[in-house]
């Protein structure tokens, strides 16, 4: 079987880094011209307070030095809260509950296959079918380096769900997703996304011209994150496949997991459903939503069209 072609997913990766630098150009150009027009009010009241290029400058300036910062915590501050969500309440493996044992196993061996450090595993308690990697709230913003290898988050309802057969596909996709560091690569891509997200009132409404902003920050981002990752997507199952020696298992999967999804995320992950969506096996916020995951549909023929080949 080939691998996915590499000028392919380097051509995605592009359109993908423009898309983003543009967004969170956007963003942040937008809260410094805010904030030089806040700036501007208050230096127009000094003394001989005239605002002529210098009191701009002023402004741009001062505007700089308070959101910047500002901006740097509160998205910091968003990612790590996002992490925290994906992890809360999770659990070592249940020992004797249906396929934890080989979930563990499966790891062990596509990790060494793969010559990647065997993540830590987590349950997650939610009926949803969920499987994920993560890094800790504890680990870097944005890793740059070596570091500890993430977590792989595997929920009740996946445990429950799927066949020890499987199972043993969606880890081989998963490890895939290490080994090719997708984790990080989307982190980065994700930051005008949760930048958007800071500055849009958390109910969803539009009250003022930053609820616009980031609103529209976090839809164009996503479309630019979304031809990156559904490439990643395709690449993942195509190594799961090489891996298992099995296409159909992980297309079998994907079927389950397809008849099985009821449209919305875990209540208790709404809040973060885009980045969920984003490295979670299948969409969770619902089959339509195919910005930041192809259609199951798609992946599913490809996987058979491999079983058939």
């Amino acid at each position: 079987m080939r691998a996915t072609a590499k000028g392919s997913l380097l051509a995605r990766a592009a359109v993908a880094v423009s898309v983003t630098t543009t967004m969170l150009t956007v963003a942040v150009g937008f809260v410094l011209v805010s904030g030089t027009l806040s700036a501007s009010y208050f230096v127009s009241l000094l003394p001989g307070g005239d605002l002529g290029w210098t009191g701009w400058m002023v402004s741009l300036l001062v505007a700089t030095a308070v959101a910047a910062p500002l901006m740097v915590v509160t998205v910091r501050r968003t990612i790590v809260e996002n992490r925290r969500q994906l992890l809360d309440g999770t659990m070592s493996l249940p020992i004797g509950e249906p396929g934890a044992e080989g979930v563990t196993t499966a790891v062990n061996r596509y990790a060494a296959h793969l010559d990647v450090v065997p993540p830590a595993v987590r349950c997650h308690p939610s009926s949803t079918p969920l499987a994920y990697l993560t890094y800790r709230p504890t680990d870097p913003v944005v890793r740059t380096g070596a570091v500890d290898a993430p977590v792989l988050v595997v929920s009740e309802g996946l445990l429950s769900l799927l066949p020890e057969r499987e199972l043993d596909a969606v880890v081989a996709h998963e490890l895939a997703h290490l080994a090719n560091d997708d984790l990080r690569l989307t982190a980065w891509l994700l930051l005008p996304v949760f930048l958007g997200e800071t500055m849009a009132d958390d109910d969803g409404m539009i009250a003022n011209m930053f609820d616009i902003v980031g609103q529209a920050t976090c839809f164009v981002a996503a479309l630019g994150v979304g031809v990156f990752t559904r490439g990643r997507e395709f690449a993942a199952d195509r190594a799961a496949a090489e891996l298992t020696g099995d296409p159909s298992a992980l297309a079998a999967a994907l079927a389950r997991l397809e008849e099985h999804a009821d449209g919305r995320a875990p209540v208790d992950l709404r809040a973060h459903a885009r980045a969920l969506s984003a490295v979670n096996v299948a969409p969770t916020v619902g089959q339509g939503d195919t910005a930041l995951h192809p259609p199951l549909s798609a992946r599913i023929e490809r996987l058979r069209s491999l079983s058939a080949a």
